[in-house]
């Protein structure tokens, strides 16, 4: 009996093992799977970074010693810093939104080749101004219609070769979010930062009453008509008025070494 059962196999089909987990989902297409953007912490930490790219120039004119970012508003150093903050918060979020939402159309592939050829171009311009040296404006306009002539070419002609380009950015963009970190930390920092002692490694000491200390504090780049004469009606500066006030003003002022020979002629008068 058994022998003549184990002739006619069973008609029943094995069901397939399911993997562990709480969640199983479906094998991505081959034109989806590997382009990294099905990794949500890829496609933020890309916003993350083109945020950071586009804020560049900001960014250095706030915190480089060159900048004078915070010389033309009359803001704190914290609001400052907390308005980068957002700026940046702003352009990921926009960006992120933006590439999701295209990835849902079906022309997706084709506007991966169009972002390619204008997003580099627009990220150059953005930062030209921090460049190390100033270039013509004919020289940007020839290298963007270049890099846009060389991406055309790679996808009409060269198609794996655009690919591996076009991964590659992929890689030094998402790259790019690790300098979004450091940027970020930093501008936290500066927007926590509060002026007063606990800026100094220790406390200072009181000066003598036989020996008073003597102050000597310099403004660059300020004009006195400008903060006091002129100022704008809007621009509120109680404690330079204070400081002013409590001040003694100096109104000619004479180079040292033309001293002896103008005898006055020519100083300086407020």
């Amino acid at each position: 009996m058994m022998k003549r059962l184990q002739r006619f196999p069973s008609n029943r089909v094995s069901e397939p093992r399911l993997t562990s987990g709480f969640f199983l989902k479906k094998n991505p297409p081959r034109s989806q799977a590997g382009n990294g953007y099905n990794n949500w912490g890829t496609a933020l930490a890309q916003a993350w970074g083109f945020a950071s790219i586009l804020l560049l120039p900001d960014y250095i004119d706030l915190t480089s010693q060159a900048g004078d970012a915070r010389m033309r508003v009359p803001s704190p150093l914290t609001k400052v810093a907390l308005a980068h903050l957002t700026d940046m918060l702003i352009v990921g979020l926009v960006f992120a939104l933006l590439t999701a939402a295209l990835r849902r159309l079906k022309s997706w592939p084709a506007i991966r080749w169009v972002l390619m050829a204008l997003l580099p171009p627009m990220l150059f311009v953005r930062n030209l101004n921090v460049m190390p040296a100033d270039i013509p404006n004919a020289v940007v306009i020839a290298l963007n219609l270049a890099w846009i002539a060389i991406v055309i070419v790679m996808v009409w002609r060269f198609k794996p070769l655009a690919i591996r380009v076009r991964k590659a950015g992929s890689v030094i963009l998402t790259g790019f979010a690790v300098f979004a970190m450091v940027m970020t930390a930093q501008l936290v920092r500066a927007a926590l930062w509060r002026p007063g002692p606990q800026a100094f490694a220790h406390p200072i000491a009181a000066a003598p009453a036989t020996r008073p200390r003597l102050v000597w504090v310099l403004f660059d780049e300020l004009g006195y008509k400008q903060t006091f004469e002129a100022r704008d009606p809007s621009l509120s500066l109680p404690n330079f008025d204070r400081l002013r006030s409590q001040s003694t003003i100096y109104c000619v002022s004479h180079h040292p070494r033309r001293a002896h020979a103008d005898a006055g002629a020519r100083g300086y008068r407020c």
